[in-house]
């Protein structure tokens, strides 16, 4: 989840495609009532916990992702 910028859903997948080269491009996004956040899901299969730390980390750390469940 994070703030509703113009590039923000391009930025997640782009993120998403770089730890998971077997990313299909599918997912689902939901705004917030107000419009302020754009909510994105996605599904991958992961290689195990390395993989995801390291995919975890680089949203967040990009400071434009406020929340990855």
């Amino acid at each position: 989840m994070g703030e509703a910028e113009v590039d923000f859903i391009e930025f997640v997948l782009e993120v998403i495609t770089r730890h998971d080269s077997s990313f299909d491009g599918q997912h689902e996004v939901k705004t917030s009532r107000n419009g302020r956040y754009h909510s994105v899901t996605v599904v991958i299969t992961a290689t195990g916990e390395v993989q995801l730390k390291a995919l975890h980390q680089e949203l967040m750390g990009s400071g434009r992702v406020k929340m990855v469940l």
